[in-house]
């Protein structure tokens, strides 16, 4: 049995075309997807829906990925949601920010999406290993 197949990953970004490749990939290795396009409703979906993992991209209108990453630590109900970082914002202050911000990854598009799932599941591993009480 795929332990995989029960996990969901909320998956942030406002562009249409690469929130569906991901997505689609996510799909395909077989988690439950869950999407939003912007910070507001990735913290409503984080609060409502409890994912496993968020993919979160940095350039958003409003809110933007630092920010929403500040947010879902501070929330005591997200804060234990891995997040992983994946932009096209590539300087090492732009790394830098978002681990600061609290991301456990952080990923430069354009991303070979192989790499992309390998690094998901060394996340979720993690978190299982953290939340695994034995």
């Amino acid at each position: 049995m795929n332990k995989m197949s029960s996990k969901t990953i909320l998956v942030v970004d406002d562009d249409e075309d690469f929130l569906g490749l991901i997505r689609d990939a996510l799909k395909i290795d077989g988690y439950h997807v869950l999407q939003a396009d912007n910070g507001q409703k990735c913290l409503d979906l984080a609060q409502s829906q409890h994912p496993d993992l968020i993919v979160l991209d940095v350039m958003m209108p409003g809110m933007d990925g630092y920010q929403t990453c500040i947010k879902l630590q501070q929330e005591e109900t997200t804060a234990q949601i891995p997040v992983l970082m994946l932009t096209a914002k590539t300087q090492t202050v732009d790394k830098f920010m978002g681990l600061f911000a609290g991301a456990v990854e952080y990923m430069c598009k354009p991303v070979k999406i192989q790499t992309f799932l390998e690094s998901v599941k060394v996340l979720l591993s993690l978190k299982n290993e953290e939340s695994d009480p034995s």
